[in-house]
């Protein structure tokens, strides 16, 4: 059984004055969520599917979990406004988790914004330019505790099967480290903005400027091999992120034809501050090389998140000669050379290691946003709303896999076209079963930009006369819609928009397998009575 609970116990809000306002609030939210599993196969017939799993010739073990987390939240806020022209809001939040460390379950996030209706005051009407003009600036800092569990502070024992006198019996062993000092991740973000208006509003333009950083990142590390461990959950390092945002809005034709747009654009600059006693940590992730190390991505100090790491790809071996004179001497003719970049003293040392890893791309665009349009004649209209990224990163996970030389996994027509001496050209090594042969590399770093026409929507609204033989219906439109019909991109996978690797939040940009966005054609009726 899953269940969510959700309880306000008080809110209160007071205007003392016209211009002023106090409010206050808590509540309390959280998850109960009782699970079971059992299961049996080997039945007569599937008549009775699974309301009588004791017919079954064979049972599986069962299974059972309880998870339950609770979040106390108390908020109170005040706003004071002057002659409707100077603004002042001010609030301050605490929150406990039950998430946290019993010493450091509540965090406090106080915010502050000010605005100024510059175009409320005469010397700016008489301007006769502006129809809205409203500087503004804000602080404040907001706490994060998604994406580390329901107990992530805790020690916690796992149970395992082994075998005892000959008998299966099941013991228990710690699964998790310990860690009473886990506390809120927090962001402190200063923002300072301006908003236009022109032409009675029929073009409006948002430009903000922001910097925030983010303290006691909740990370996973490494923990030395005598703890039992090998990783454990830990507030470390800072990561900060500047950047703008760009939103306009128009109307450039009125009158029986109508076209409004929108444009918002959004640049930002991510980059890790600091690691603790450390410069850089491997997160958790899919793909080795062949000594087991986890590669393909990298917090590092001074790089943004979602760096990839890797080899330099640099073709294939074609001749014997090739590897005699290369870093690579064990390599065979049709093996993939990669670049040695670095030693020691910062020059190719003519050996392949570590130190010949390097950035190999960044899944954090330059620039994203969205691009709407909406036309209307007489009783049509049509709108067309799209997205885009420029400039990210995507690692093709899924072509790693599905372009394995060396097992039994290559399902992609491409792995047809590998190298043999009568095919020194081909962009595929030669099939071998061994681990030696592909390294996490640029080779499968793709250019992850994108243009997605989200939706494209044609309706008709049909003439009021028309409904008059009905008392009922006020209003009636039709339309058909286009969703995720078209997609711009040299991205050679499925989908060029992967945000995440399960349930790691850091592993922005790694396509594993990733589903493509479903296309669909919509047809409706809105019918109003």
């Amino acid at each position: 059984m899953d269940y969510d609970f959700h309880r306000v116990f008080g809110i209160l809000h007071i205007q003392k004055q016209p211009g002023v306002g106090f409010g206050f609030c808590t509540f309390l939210l959280g998850m109960n969520n009782d699970g079971f599993n059992a299961g049996s196969y080997g039945f007569l017939n599937d008549n009775l599917q699974m309301n009588n799993l004791g017919s079954g010739t064979t049972y599986t073990a069962p299974g059972s979990e309880v998870k339950k987390w609770a979040l106390n939240s108390y908020l109170a806020r005040v706003n004071y406004t002057v002659n409707n022209k100077y603004l002042l809001t001010a609030s301050i939040r605490a929150d406990g988790s039950s998430r946290f460390g019993s010493d450091n379950r509540w965090g406090y996030f106080p915010s502050a914004a000010l605005a100024w209706r510059a175009s409320e005051e005469p010397f700016i009407k008489d301007l006769n330019i502006f129809s809205n003009l409203k500087p503004r600036v804000s602080f404040g800092i907001t706490g994060n505790q998604d994406g580390i569990g329901t107990y992530p502070a805790y020690a916690l024992l796992g149970s395992n099967g082994y075998v005892a006198g000959g008998d299966k019996v099941t013991g228990y062993y710690p699964s998790q480290v310990a860690n009473t000092n886990l506390k809120w991740e927090t962001t402190s973000q200063f923002d300072a903005g301006i908003d236009f208006g022109f032409f009675n509003n029929r073009l409006t333009v948002v430009i903000d400027g922001y910097y925030k950083k983010t303290r006691d990142l909740l990370l996973k590390v490494k923990v030395p091999g005598s703890s039992g461990f090998s990783s454990g959950l830990k507030n470390i390092g800072e990561v900060e992120n500047k950047g703008f945002e760009l939103a306009i809005n128009a109307t450039p034709i009125e009158g029986d034809f109508t076209w409004n747009t929108s444009l918002n654009l959004t640049y930002n600059k991510n980059k890790v501050l600091d690691l603790g006693d450390v410069s850089f940590i491997y997160p958790s992730q899919p793909g080795q090389d062949e000594t087991g190390i986890h590669l393909g991505r990298i917090i590092q100090v001074g790089q943004p998140l979602g760096t990839f790491y890797g080899y330099v790809y640099d073709g294939l071996f074609s001749t014997t000669d090739d590897i005699a004179s290369s870093a690579q001497p064990t390599a065979k003719p049709g093996d993939i050379r990669y670049k040695d970049i670095s030693g020691p003293d910062g020059v190719p040392d003519g050996v392949i290691n570590d130190l010949d890893r390097t950035i190999i791309g960044c899944a954090q665009p330059k620039l994203f946003g969205g691009f709407n349009n909406t036309f209307s004649y007489k009783n049509f209209d049509l709108n067309v709303n799209t997205i885009f990224t420029i400039g990210n990163d995507v690692y093709n996970g899924t072509r790693v896999t599905m372009e394995n030389m060396q097992g039994s996994t290559n399902m992609f027509a491409s792995t047809m076209n590998y190298w043999t001496p009568d095919n020194q050209n081909a962009p595929l090594p030669r099939p071998l079963r061994s681990k030696a042969v592909m390294r996490v590399s640029n080779q499968y770093v793709e250019n992850g930009s994108y243009l997605r026409f989200q939706n494209i929507t044609l309706g008709y609204n049909v003439p009021a006369e028309f409904l008059n033989f009905t008392k009922y219906v006020s209003g009636l439109r039709v339309y058909a819609s286009l969703q995720n019909f078209f997609t711009i991109t040299s991205y050679s996978g499925d989908n060029p928009e992967v945000s995440k690797y399960g349930q790691d939040n850091l592993g922005a940009g790694y396509d594993a397998f990733s589903y493509p966005f479903a296309k669909s054609v919509l047809f409706g009726l809105n019918v109003k009575f």
